[in-house]
């Protein structure tokens, strides 16, 4: 009978490969979740990124043609210098919208134009006398103020001097 020799030195290191094997593996596994899992994300926060940006857009929008088809009723061309200053920050809005890349561009900081726009919103809304908070927009009517003694809403405002309940306002 012959006796084969044993290759202790592949015995020894044989968990040594094993955890490198296991290792390898998992890596790569990672890196291919790791980037459907990326693109999700991305896909979601980009969603949400102008999905805000279209209501600011909106919002700046509807009010410039309010303030221009109430400028085309007056007969007199007054306006106060906080309607300047609102009409100022709306038309400012939609320039920053229109400078945002649709596309990722390592070369703009799109965290600061956001803030940018964020500010000049609650400028805006300021200046109107109205919530810049997007995010109590709701088209659900259990959901709204307890109506006053006079018939209006806690959520009313203003608009072509009429006072207008916020939550019946569907968009």
């Amino acid at each position: 009978m012959t006796c084969a020799t044993l290759d202790f030195d592949i015995l020894s290191s044989l968990e040594e490969n094993a955890y490198k094997e296991g290792y390898a593996d998992g890596e790569a596994h990672g890196k291919l979740h790791g980037t459907f899992e990326g693109r999700q994300l991305g896909a979601e926060k980009g969603f949400e990124l102008w999905q805000e940006l279209g209501q600011m857009e909106a919002f700046a929008r509807t009010w410039l043609q309010l303030n221009a088809s109430n400028e085309a009723q007056s007969t007199t061309s007054d306006t106060s210098r906080k309607q300047q200053k609102a009409y100022q920050h709306l038309q400012s809005i939609l320039a920053l919208i229109d400078t945002m890349p649709m596309e990722n561009d390592e070369k703009v900081d799109i965290g600061a134009s956001m803030e940018r726009i964020r500010a000049k919103h609650k400028m805006a809304c300021l200046a109107l006398n109205v919530n810049p908070d997007l995010s109590n927009v709701t088209t659900d009517k259990s959901s709204s103020a307890a109506i006053d003694s006079q018939g209006a809403t806690g959520r009313s405002i203003i608009i072509k001097g009429r006072q207008v309940d916020s939550s019946q306002l569907h968009f």
